[in-house]
């Protein structure tokens, strides 16, 4: 199950609770594992090459050598995994050859470790929150088993995050800052990237759920419910109490900070927005997202 959309949008934390469900494992935000091993952190606190599960479902997936395959995987997907090519991925055009077997080999890897975490976990439903619109495409075009989560937040909420400083945990062998943006920036990624998302899914008729960031957090059983039946539901939610969710801790990739946050989490919608923003940004906000701002839940 992949959750799609723009960063900022609560990805991290729908991720987590999915993730407490039984038969269901996460990856966390699987587009940056691939490069610079030895730079990456699990959420778990350990280096990525020191943390056993990592281990385990690597080395199922690519071999004792994994490192290496892991390096050689990003520097394919660095020149292949573009948004130049986003038409020939649709099927509107013909991918030049060398970049269809690289898009083909880049979608191998990460189907590889999707079913190599769900071995490890005995898990039926693997999560991969990468966002990232690029990556769904590339699943969508030769995935039959994929199904999404398209997570939408009111623009100005996510702009605001963007502007804001923040720590990023797991990089670079510890604790940096993560990417800022201006409004104005935030606001043209979050309509593009959003689109495509949106063209990716009706143009390869993956079921999927249309979910909003307001609705996960004062609703979240609700929510939660909603995006398990696109795999046959589940069991009862109880780690969902009204809006506080108990957590644990879970091996994934990704920086937020709010990935290594456990145990008892009371949810609280984040209208910073509104005093972050001042009136211009705000306006520019609302006219860069206004046209498919009205088609997503917020």
């Amino acid at each position: 199950m992949f959750i799609a959309g723009w960063g900022r949008s609560g990805s991290t934390l729908l991720e987590r609770m999915l993730a407490e469900v039984d038969g269901v494992t996460t990856v966390g935000e699987l587009f940056q594992l691939w490069g610079r091993v030895d730079r990456r952190t699990c959420a778990c606190g350990l280096p990525l090459l020191e943390c056993r599960w990592w281990d385990d479902v690597l080395r199922s997936a690519f071999g004792d050598d994994w490192p290496t395959v892991v390096d050689d995987i990003g520097a394919l997907r660095r020149r292949a995994v573009r948004h130049r090519h986003v038409a020939g991925l649709l099927g509107y055009r013909d991918l030049p050859d060398g970049v269809a077997r690289d898009v083909d080999r880049y979608r191998d890897a990460v189907c590889a470790v999707h079913q190599a975490a769900a071995c490890v976990d005995g898990a039926s439903v693997v999560i991969d929150a990468s966002k990232s619109p690029i990556d769904l495409l590339v699943l969508a075009s030769g995935e039959s088993r994929l199904r999404a989560v398209h997570l939408t937040r009111d623009a100005r909420g996510v702009a605001a995050s963007w502007k804001r400083e923040r720590p990023r945990h797991g990089h670079d062998g510890g604790v940096g800052r993560m990417m800022q943006h201006s409004a104005a920036r935030s606001a043209v990624e979050w309509t593009l990237r959003n689109a495509l998302v949106d063209v990716t899914l009706r143009r390869y008729r993956i079921d999927a759920v249309s979910l909003g960031y307001r609705d996960m957090i004062n609703h979240p059983e609700t929510s939660l419910g909603r995006v398990l039946a696109l795999v046959d539901g589940a069991d009862p939610l109880e780690f969902v109490h009204g809006t506080k969710v108990e957590l644990g801790s879970r091996h994934a990739l990704g920086g937020n900070p709010g990935r290594t946050n456990i145990g008892t989490i009371e949810l609280r919608v984040d209208d910073g927005w509104r005093q972050e923003l001042d009136r211009i940004e705000q306006v520019a906000v609302a006219v860069l997202s206004a046209p498919v701002a009205w088609h997503y839940p917020k």
